[in-house]
């Protein structure tokens, strides 16, 4: 879920350990194995760090191994990467992991599938098909969580090297929640998370503005009123069908399962990504709709009338707009297939802070164009309205008001 494209061309599936290790190493797996047998009582719910602020990145504290660790929390993609302390190319403040130094910490054998192999560990390679801009070695680890004792023996990619101008997040690694789609780079971590520590397949995610909650073990039946919507495997996570978006009961686009492989037809829930964006045709609707709010005293809205074309919230610029003025600014509603209500992202979410060249909070537009990419990303602006439970056994969404949730 990063705010750059994904592409994640190298594959492999599932791994054969190295059994051949010294004993003391194999007590502890032994002590790691009995403890992972440990039942968690119902739901887990874990704080999370970060902000939609600036870059917009939540994470969650974390171990492996010996290692305190920050995980960015990613809806959009699937696995978990850690940068090494070796990594000559990675950003400096963000190496924090060293294999090596783990006794909880296992290579994953060489297989065919495997990008390269180097003394007999698995090497994986992630590109965007025409070059790489990411590299490590693949390892088994103890994961664990601050405050909880949520405890599972996972697979990590350890970043070996990585070109400059991709940052996969601020933080030492990533955690990506979205199951595995066809070969993908990484095996899903929630699926052993939820079958070693013998929890529901279910998880809520909760992102405020400063603040949030990562649920695991939730019970999907304990949340009546949220809008329950199916969920379909999507290229960079989970995809669902939307029926209609509008603004002021106007409807901009009517959307429909045909056009899924246009990539129109559905959109894409995304913790890693800051913004919600929208087709091209989607968005020009949308920003017409604020464009008719002016022409009358009580709805000059700031950024939006007597603008300059191209030079307002939607060409991207930024505006110092009151709180107080946050109401005249009309929301953008939501309506996914198969459910009877739209659901309302309102202008507290959608005009998002920022500090400009001098230091000055100011708001920008959360909706942006999705440009060439002509698809729906339902991003952090979304989650600042809503959040969302991920029941993967049911195959569904359920979308609750933030308000009444967390």
């Amino acid at each position: 879920g990063n705010n750059d494209e994904r592409g994640e061309s190298a594959r492999f599936g599932h791994a054969h350990r190295v059994t051949a290790f010294p004993m003391f190493r194999l007590l502890l797996v032994v002590l790691w194995l009995s403890l992972l047998q440990v039942h968690v009582d119902g739901q887990q719910t874990i704080q999370l760090v970060g902000n939609n602020d600036e870059r917009g990145e939540y994470g969650v504290q974390a171990t492996l191994g010996p290692f305190s660790v920050t995980l960015q929390i990613d809806t959009g993609s699937s696995g978990i990467s850690i940068y090494a302390t070796s990594c000559q190319t990675c950003p400096p403040q963000r190496k924090a992991y060293d294999p090596s130094a783990s006794n909880t910490s296992e290579p994953i054998a060489c297989y065919s599938k495997c990008s390269e192999c180097d003394d007999n560990v698995c090497g994986y390679s992630m590109d965007f098909g025409f070059y790489e801009y990411s590299a490590g070695r693949l390892f088994s680890e103890v994961l664990g969580f601050k405050d909880s004792n949520i405890i599972s023996k996972i697979q990590i990619g350890v970043v070996d090297k990585t070109i400059e101008w991709f940052q996969q997040t601020s933080y030492q690694g990533q955690l990506g929640l979205a199951p595995p789609v066809n070969n993908s780079l990484f095996q899903f971590p929630l699926a052993n998370i939820f079958d070693q520590n013998k929890t529901s397949e279910c998880f809520a995610l909760c992102l405020k503005n400063h603040s949030g909650t990562l649920s695991i073990g939730v019970d999907p039946e304990s949340y009546p009123n949220a809008t329950w919507a199916p969920y379909i495997p999507a290229e960079f996570g989970y995809g669902v069908v939307l029926g209609q978006l509008g603004v002021n009961g106007t409807i901009l686009s009517r959307l429909s399962s045909d056009n899924i492989n246009g990539k129109l037809g559905y959109a894409i829930v995304d913790s890693g990504t800051k913004f919600l964006a929208l087709p091209t045709k989607a968005f020009r609707a949308f920003a017409d709709q604020l464009s008719l709010q002016c022409g009358t005293p009580d709805y000059e809205l700031t950024g939006v009338c007597k603008i300059a074309p191209g030079k307002g919230l939607t060409g991207g610029y930024c505006f110092d707009i009151p709180e107080k003025n946050f109401a005249l600014y009309p929301p953008l509603n939501i309506k996914f297939a198969g459910t009877n209500n739209f659901l309302s992202v309102a202008s507290t979410s959608y005009l998002v802070s920022q500090k400009d060249s001098s230091g000055k909070v100011v708001r920008c537009l959360g909706i942006v164009d999705s440009g060439g990419r002509e698809r729906t990303v339902l991003g952090q602006v979304f989650f600042q309205s809503y959040s969302i439970v991920f029941d993967l056994e049911g195959q569904r969404l359920g979308f609750m008001p933030q308000n009444t949730t967390c």
